[in-house]
């Protein structure tokens, strides 16, 4: 997307139950498009089991019952991006008991990567944060994430690799208390 293109139209809402669904599958493919890398270990079959196995129908009613639970407690954040009525993207938050956050999770749609939906839901999460201090997990050769957060203020942590579900290798990343 060249600098002259007008960013997509994005609306940010909080999320309902029934969002789970949606807001899943566009998950899925982001997870798809982004994790896949042989040459660290991680598996196109391996990262589709996993996102087939979220989009399986008992364990999606249970997504369902979990995102109830986090939109009812007040120490958590979640909203979705919208583009003509569709999920393009979510965003998902949580307070430690040190009174800091914790970047659960922050996904797009795969077609608007680059388009500014990330940067919106950033910008709606840093209102929510405040001048609170920041954590979260990035996969370490997502460089496309890793230069994002950076552009957040995000700094990575020396020394913090390990294996997420004991595949994907992911350090962290953080962002001090600010005005």
């Amino acid at each position: 997307m060249s600098e002259f293109e007008p960013k997509p139209h994005v609306t940010i809402k909080e999320a309902v139950a029934e969002d789970v669904r949606e807001a899943r599958a566009m998950q899925a493919r982001s997870w798809l498009a982004t994790y896949p890398n042989e040459e660290n270990g991680v598996s196109e079959e391996w990262v589709r089991a996993r996102t087939e196995h979220w989009l399986a129908p008992e364990v999606l009613d249970k997504s369902v019952e979990r995102l109830d639970a986090i939109l009812h407690d007040p120490t958590q954040f979640y909203r979705l991006a919208m583009q003509h009525d569709t999920v393009v993207g979510f965003v998902h938050l949580t307070t430690k008991e040190d009174g800091s956050k914790y970047l659960e999770a922050i996904y797009t749609e795969p077609s608007t990567f680059g388009s500014g939906v990330g940067d919106t839901l950033m910008k709606t999460a840093d209102a929510w944060i405040g001048a609170s201090p920041v954590t979260l997990e990035v996969v370490r050769y997502n460089a496309r994430a890793i230069t994002f957060y950076q552009k957040h203020g995000f700094e990575m942590v020396p020394d913090s690799e390990h294996l997420y579900a004991d595949t994907m290798p992911v350090v962290y990343m953080k962002r001090g208390a600010h005005e």
